[in-house]
């Protein structure tokens, strides 16, 4: 083998919460690739899945990688949202090329991301904490607050954090942590909902917001990763006030269904002297089916 991927940005069972989603349905991913080759190698991803298009790049086409390089790449697909519950198996090839031409091919890869795009508010068990009751439901709330400036539901509540920074340089984690006892199905997911808003001074070109990173762990364990910065959530100096809408993350949680678990959901941010960030989280969805 000449080169190595490793694809972040999910589990390998995403489910999608079909009540918020666009027609069509996108779902972005990062790939980041090892070329372990002693000479530069030109890489293309391709999937012949029969609902699945890959939409970015363009073609496919990642380029090239120098001997012994590495990048990391943002993979954006995309389907017609379907109209009944669809778990669907998605199989994706990484092929290395010596030339940029992409014509002789040396060698190749597959990876599998499974996705369930599904209707898991009417599943047979389902428990909503949307932070209405203007509470924090159970949930240990580290930084964050329970505020009613911005929510999925008109006139609602959500989890927020919000930090400032001048002059210095700060890696902020925001966490949710709850022990639940999750529904005793043949499926298990967890669903969540999250916005955020960043300012950033243009006085400075080292003023900078980096979103990092959103994860979810199951008692202690990773089972949900995102790299958020690499598919399109960095701000820099030039963007002035940036407000990202609401967005879902989703997991499949059915190995440890009927278990007493504690999940933990992570946000990592960096805020890079003359900078702000604001975090909203809603509707987090525990549901169970079958």
């Amino acid at each position: 083998m000449v080169f190595t991927v490793s694809p972040v940005g999910s589990s390998d069972k995403v489910v999608l919460d079909t009540t918020y989603l666009t027609d069509p349905v996108t779902y972005s991913f990062s790939l980041p690739i090892s070329n372990q080759s002693t000479q530069p190698l030109y890489f293309k991803i391709r999937t012949n899945d029969p609902n699945w298009t890959i939409t970015s790049p363009s073609g496919g086409v990642l380029g090239e990688i120098g001997e012994a390089g590495n990048a990391e790449y943002a993979i954006t697909i995309q389907r017609a949202k379907p109209t009944t519950d669809t778990t669907e198996t998605v199989t994706f090839t990484v092929e290395a090329y010596t030339d940029s031409n992409y014509t002789n091919l040396v060698d190749s890869t597959t990876f599998s991301i499974t996705i369930t795009l599904a209707d898991i508010r009417h599943w047979q068990n389902v428990t909503i904490y949307n932070f209405d009751d203007g509470t924090a439901q159970g949930w240990s709330l580290g930084s964050l607050n329970i505020s009613n400036d911005l929510s999925v539901e008109a006139g609602g509540y959500s989890a927020k954090g919000y930090t400032s920074v001048s002059g210095s340089h700060i890696t902020k984690l925001y966490n949710l942590t709850r022990s639940i006892t999750l529904p005793n199905n043949a499926n298990v997911a967890l669903s969540l909902m999250f916005a955020t808003k960043s300012y950033v001074s243009n006085s400075s070109t080292g003023n900078r917001v980096d979103i990092n990173y959103l994860k979810v762990t199951v008692n202690g364990t990773d089972e949900y990763y995102a790299n958020l910065g690499k598919v399109g959530y960095y701000f820099d100096y030039k963007s002035g006030t940036v407000v990202v809408p609401w967005k879902q993350a989703g997991v499949d949680l059915s190995k440890y269904a009927g278990q007493q678990v504690t999940i933990k959901i992570e946000f990592s941010v960096s805020i890079i002297s003359n900078a702000n960030f604001t975090i909203w989280i809603d509707d987090i969805i525990i549901a169970g089916n079958g």
